[in-house]
């Protein structure tokens, strides 16, 4: 016989306390964290790294952007530098969409200023991933807006921001519906 008191008493059924509860791990996860190795492990990354390996450096990157306690200037140097088609990238790019803090979306500005300089037919590799961004910050959205008016980027890339904005409107309609409309 179960004991239906036992299971609404376990974190799976409140959804507050699974947060507290992965947010407890993310915390002691990121103490253990050393920038130096963080910063050496982001540069071994190739096409070649096991997938396994790329994960666990994946997690500890998420971890450290999410406590926030270190300069984030080594990672945004080796992010600005990676090859947008490789591995180490992607790895790097993904962390920051997931991490959602206003320092890893200045970093994706800044990334996307580069490209947008650079070469506007790398904002492939970014403008789609901007739009999963949990909590989008003002100038994040901003950002988005002004690439969608530049006459620079092709008109495949706006159709690309427009999307995103989409995604980003819809991910800020429960906690700003406002914003969302605007």
């Amino acid at each position: 016989v179960i004991c239906t008191e036992q299971i609404y008493k376990r974190a799976l059924f409140y959804p507050a306390r699974m947060t507290e509860f992965r947010d407890r791990q993310q915390k002691a996860r990121a103490d253990k964290i050393k920038p130096a190795d963080l910063e050496a492990a982001l540069r071994s990354i190739t096409d070649s790294t096991s997938e396994q390996l790329q994960m666990n450096i994946g997690d500890d990157l998420k971890a450290f952007l999410a406590s926030t306690k270190f300069s984030l200037s080594a990672i945004e140097e080796i992010l600005l530098s990676s090859d947008p088609r490789g591995a180490r990238f992607k790895l790097i790019r993904s962390a920051l969409i997931h991490a959602a803090t206003a320092e890893s979306q200045d970093m994706l500005i800044k990334l996307i200023r580069q490209y947008r300089l650079r070469d506007p037919s790398l904002l492939r590799f970014v403008v789609p991933s901007v739009g999963l961004i949990a909590r989008p910050e003002y100038t994040l959205q901003a950002e988005m807006l002004e690439l969608l008016t530049d006459m620079q980027v092709v008109s495949d890339r706006r159709g690309t921001v427009l999307l995103a904005l989409g995604n980003m409107a819809g991910q800020l309609s429960g906690t700003n519906l406002p914003r969302a409309d605007s």
